[in-house]
């Protein structure tokens, strides 16, 4: 790739007619990934090769320009009559934020000879080799992130905020796949400064996340439908008064009175400020602080839970705006608001972070608050099979490899329902410490079976097909299907009922039988590690 002459491709995506998965491969390349995507419609571009580099434009809705980095894997080929390309993508920005991408505005100006945003584009062109170098050279500074080292106060010398994480952000994905510890050690990340250490122990971690809670640095709550405005920004809540409690205008000069008099038990109302509103009042402190004496800003991490269970338009009420990075304290295009009950001006400061996580099993991501959508950037959490590939449970000479077989599992479950109901990886890590048959039995009658009994609401011939149980010997099956005849449980006459010939039966013994686990799959030798994809 570093012969001068060789020319680039250009492809462009549109996301109101696109199927592109963005927030998919945005979310895996956040995380360390190279992402492969097949299917590419493009022309029949004759000097297209392997290797060949890939930008892709953002057409159609706002911001437009460059996004995405990555190499031509496959192609150009035929199908259906329509040439297509496979990309392996390396790199990729913000699609939203105009400040994270190569403008459309900065390629017309900068590359006047090219047409960037031609129909011709939209199934690919070619970038010449004499733009293709100051191309990348561009992009490479913008990932890199190297004209970002200025702070937001018009390049200050002086640090502020690290910017190389997002102010909000949801993990989602299935149960048990990690989103809450992920979200601590995110916090830990976040808060971390300059000079100390990077964590990756988990004892570690957990350790310096409850440091920093006992600092009010960090904030842990948990949504549920009940939840409101009043709990999170502020609200008017009843005090009871009593005889134990003094008067406001009592002093401890007359402190002797209240023996001879009775005070009866009163209610009074009063603004009280909600959990969010004290978190952001701490932050604000901080930034007068950093200001006063010269010290490094400290970020604050406010961490939601099952963030999808809440009623988001009840919840935050106005601040949903107010929480945009870019109508944050202290930005150009900062928003305050005059608070119902306080009369407050308040705005949301810099330095404060949100992280939700969402369990995308209880509700898709799809009916959450669109509003919310539009604030926060995705990060998907899928079962990490990785974590399980050199744990081994054996017993009377075989050996089962726990990711292997919840691998081949969640494929099942993803075709018969979809990736969202998938089982995490979690549900098997206390087999790294204890891995023997009694554990394994126990995470699978405690565990799986309850889950899938749930996901597929009894639907017992698709989750022995999930578990392997129709290819099974029956002391191999964890759950059994019994013909039964009718006459053997009814008498008399029973009409034109329709009775089911079968019923099943959860053999609970054969969950101590290796051979079981096994055998979920015949095809797939489960005792051998998972290959690296």
């Amino acid at each position: 790739m570093e012969n001068r002459k060789e020319k680039g491709l250009l492809l462009s995506w549109k996301p109101e007619v696109s199927v592109w998965d963005y927030e998919k491969v945005y979310s895996e390349i956040q995380n360390g990934k190279k992402v492969k995507t097949i299917g590419w419609r493009t022309r029949a571009l004759q000097e297209v090769k392997i290797g060949m580099e890939v930008f892709i434009m953002k057409l159609g809705e706002e911001p437009k320009g460059i996004i995405a980095h990555g190499h031509v894997v496959k192609g150009p080929y035929l199908e259906n009559e329509t040439y297509y390309v496979d990309i392996e993508f390396d790199s990729i920005q913000n699609a939203n934020d105009e400040k994270e991408i190569i403008s459309l505005a900065e390629l017309k100006n900068k590359f006047k000879s090219k047409t960037w945003d031609s129909q011709g584009d939209a199934v690919g062109s070619y970038i010449d080799e004499t733009i293709l170098p100051e191309l990348k050279e561009i992009w490479n500074k913008l990932i890199n992130r190297e004209e970002n080292s200025k702070t937001s106060n018009g390049g200050d010398e002086k640090e502020t905020m690290k910017n190389e994480f997002d102010k909000n952000v949801i993990f989602y994905g299935p149960p048990g796949t990690g989103k809450t510890y992920t979200t601590a050690k995110r916090a830990v990340e976040i808060c971390k400064t300059e000079s100390e250490k990077e964590l990756t122990d988990y004892s570690e971690i957990m350790e310096k996340y409850n440091e920093l809670k006992k600092k009010n640095r960090i904030e842990f709550i948990t949504f549920h439908q009940s939840y409101g405005y009043e709990e999170f920004i502020e609200g008017i809540k009843p005090i009871v008064l009593n005889e134990d409690d003094e008067s406001e205008d009592e002093s401890e000069n007359n402190q002797e009175s209240k023996t001879n008099i009775k005070i009866e038990n009163d209610i009074k109302y009063d603004v009280v400020d909600g959990i969010f509103k004290k978190f952001c009042d701490n932050a604000r402190k901080a930034i007068i602080e950093t200001n006063n004496n010269d010290i490094p800003l400290e970020a604050y991490v406010f961490i939601i839970d099952e963030i999808n269970r809440g009623n988001i338009s009840k919840i935050f009420g106005e601040l949903i705006t107010l929480i945009e990075t870019t109508k944050r304290a202290g930005k150009e295009e900062c928003i305050s608001t005059k608070l119902p009950y306080s009369k407050e001006e308040f705005t949301v400061p810099d330095n404060v972070y949100i992280i939700g996580t969402m369990n995308t099993a209880d509700r898709s991501i799809a009916l959450m608050d669109t509003a919310l959508r539009r604030r926060f950037y995705f990060e998907e959490m899928l079962p990490n099979y990785d974590l399980l590939k050199d744990i081994f449970v054996e017993d009377k000479g075989i050996k089962v490899n726990i990711g292997a077989m919840l691998k081949t599992i969640n494929e099942r479950i993803e075709y018969l329902y979809d990736r969202e109901h998938t089982i995490g990886h979690a549900v098997f890590l206390e087999l790294k410490e204890n891995n023997n048959i009694d554990k394994l039995e126990n995470i699978f009658k405690k565990s799986v079976i309850p889950l899938l009994q749930e996901y597929f609401y009894e639907d017992y011939d698709k989750i022995r097909l999930i578990l392997g149980d129709n290819a099974k010997d029956e002391d191999e099956q964890f759950i059994f299907a019994e013909s039964i005849k009718p006459k053997d449980v009814f008498e008399g006459d029973i009409g034109d009922i329709d009775i089911p010939e079968k019923k099943y039966i959860i053999k609970y013994e054969n969950f101590r039988n290796i051979m079981a686990y096994k055998n979920i799959s015949q095809k797939k030798d489960l005792s051998k590690k998972i290959s690296d994809e």
